[in-house]
């Protein structure tokens, strides 16, 4: 029989373990965080407001980031892609933010 856990009662860690970890909005931060997460072997859900991946930066995909895409690219999230056959970009390109969005897609394809 399951525990009901109430607002009054204090919780124990051990109680809410088997909860994933919420992760909000599928941007570069949100997926960077999951790829955190699968190398720890912990359980995620992510949630987006919007209909794909990077929905808003997509909306402002031709401006240009100021720093190249080797401070763009999360380490973790980079481990697993190129184990899944990623080939990165130029780590001194400066990317658009579309192709931010494009690479977004990649982690989760």
């Amino acid at each position: 029989m399951e525990k009901q856990i109430s607002l009054q009662e204090p919780v124990h860690q051990g109680e809410l373990s088997h909860l994933p970890v919420a992760i909000i909005g599928a941007g570069p931060i949100g997926l960077a965080a999951a790829a955190h997460l699968i190398e720890a072997g912990q359980f995620f859900i992510i949630f987006e407001a919007g209909s794909k991946v990077g929905e808003n930066i997509s909306k402002w995909g031709h401006v240009r980031l100021f720093s190249p895409w080797q401070y763009n690219v999360d380490k973790a999230a980079e481990r697993l892609l190129t184990k899944n056959g990623w080939i990165d970009p130029s780590p001194d390109e400066l990317p658009t933010d579309m192709s931010f969005v494009i690479w977004n897609k990649g982690c989760i394809l």
